[in-house]
């Protein structure tokens, strides 16, 4: 993920140039990357230059193994070190609860980044969608990043369990925003609810019609994300002599 930068109450000197009372350099790292013992102090030097104050690397990382690893000081040479300030979800309490979402929206999708675990925490990752909602409604552009980090590497479990979550309090999610977003949740989840019920289709079939899939046909079917082509094989299931004449020349 691109590093963003947190400006603290910037202003303008009286020869105009540009100042603040600090920035926060926020980068979220997923994984060990020695580059970025470099890139961290090139960060601070150039917004330390710009806006004349004092500069903090902030990595925020959901793996504890990378957080310990960023948290190693940084030596620059003669005695200069740059110390990044890390968190990890130990850092970071889960955000459940949809009132505190919109209080702190910030929080709550720090949470859900923190704690999802690809979905696993479906609680947070409400809780996020909520903060993203809320935010929305006075940043739209802000509140869709937001959410698309909150829901980014959900498996379709995970985003069938949110989508069921959102229906059932659906009066929580009011803007122009949450429709968007929300009614694409849904479409996409009622099409793989249809590639899954075309898929258990097919395999019924061929079942009753002992039909067996080897392996490398198993997974043709199971990859297939096509609806009119399951739907032609399906066809050619019902007479079809052989797994070769129900896949034909669509490999």
């Amino acid at each position: 993920m691109r590093n963003r930068l947190l400006v603290i109450d910037p202003s303008r000197d009286r020869y105009g140039r540009a100042v603040a009372e600090g920035v926060v350099v926020v980068e979220a790292q997923l994984s060990e990357n020695p580059l970025k013992r470099f890139s961290w102090p090139a960060y601070v030097g150039s917004a330390r230059f710009l806006w004349r104050c004092p500069v903090i690397v902030l990595v925020i990382a959901p793996d504890p193994r990378v957080a310990e690893w960023a948290r190693q000081p940084i030596e620059l040479g003669a005695g200069s070190v740059i110390r990044p300030v890390v968190l990890d979800p130990h850092d970071i309490p889960r955000v459940i609860e949809p009132e505190t979402a919109r209080a702190r929206p910030e929080l709550a999708v720090l949470s859900a980044l923190m704690h999802k675990d690809h979905g696993a925490d479906i609680e947070v990752v409400f809780a996020g969608a909520v903060a993203a909602d809320a935010v929305a409604a006075v940043d739209y552009e802000r509140g869709a990043v937001y959410y698309d980090l909150v829901t980014r590497d959900l498996d379709a479990v995970a985003r069938a369990a949110l989508e069921a979550i959102m229906r059932k309090e659906k009066h929580t999610f009011t803007s122009q925003f949450a429709r968007e977003y929300y009614g694409k949740l849904l479409a996409e989840n009622l099409e793989e609810g249809e590639l899954l019920g075309r898929r258990h289709a097919l395999v019924s079939v061929l079942d009753a019609r002992g039909l067996r899939a080897d392996e490398a046909q198993a997974a043709r079917i199971d990859a297939c994300t096509d609806i009119d082509q399951l739907d032609a094989w399906l066809r050619r299931a019902v007479s079809a002599s052989s797994l070769d004449d129900v896949l034909g020349d669509d490999a």
